[in-house]
């Protein structure tokens, strides 16, 4: 590029801002372009940004055009948007922060899905994470509100009314509670009650 034959080609125009893919092709910003400086990559002219910015809409004319440390879209690098299901987010020294909507939380300590769980209804997470509502006999387990609770499995019944032992009445045999709790089957002379 210097027209000297006595050093060769001395210039790499892989890397070269002044002779990018060729002598004489100078990488250069917009006169208004901030945080980049000029760079030459494979032959192809690009922009070096200084620490926090970014190139994100990929033009070298207005060199690196966005905060990284404080952009909605692009919070510590292009592309990365700080938002999230069931949450607020908010791009603060580059990192995404989320405040979770009332009622929901981030029990994965993933960023990218949000606040995934809804603490008034899941069984796994029900009213703060990762407290799971237990399983009783003969009943699934259910989450209201925050609070555990369960429903008893079609044709089951809890007549006792002690939790621990879930459904504990069969009420498709049971002759004390036939079809539903304390429903007794009358007794008649010569005849064994059935359900």
């Amino acid at each position: 590029c210097d027209m000297n034959a006595a050093n060769g080609c001395e210039t790499d125009t892989r890397r070269s801002a002044m002779n990018c893919g060729a002598c004489g092709r100078l990488c250069s910003i917009g006169g208004d372009a901030m945080n980049a400086t000029p760079a030459c990559v494979d032959g192809a002219c690009s922009v070096t940004c200084a620490e926090g910015f970014g190139n994100c809409d990929g033009s070298v004319t207005n060199g690196c055009e966005t905060n990284l440390q404080s952009s909605m879209m692009h919070c510590g690098a292009c592309g990365m948007a700080c938002q999230g299901a069931n949450a607020t987010g908010a791009c603060m020294a580059g990192r995404c922060m989320l405040t979770c909507n009332a009622g929901f939380a981030d029990c994965d300590g993933m960023a990218a899905n949000g606040c995934e769980v809804d603490l008034n209804a899941s069984t796994m997470h029900c009213g703060r994470c990762g407290m799971a509502c237990p399983t009783v006999m003969n009943a699934m387990p259910t989450c209201t509100r925050g609070t555990c609770g369960y429903a008893c499995q079609p044709g089951f019944g809890e007549c006792n009314s002690v939790r621990a032992d879930g459904c504990e009445i069969n009420l498709l045999t049971s002759t004390e509670n036939c079809g539903r709790c304390e429903n007794v089957c009358p007794g008649y002379s010569n005849a064994t009650p059935a359900c």
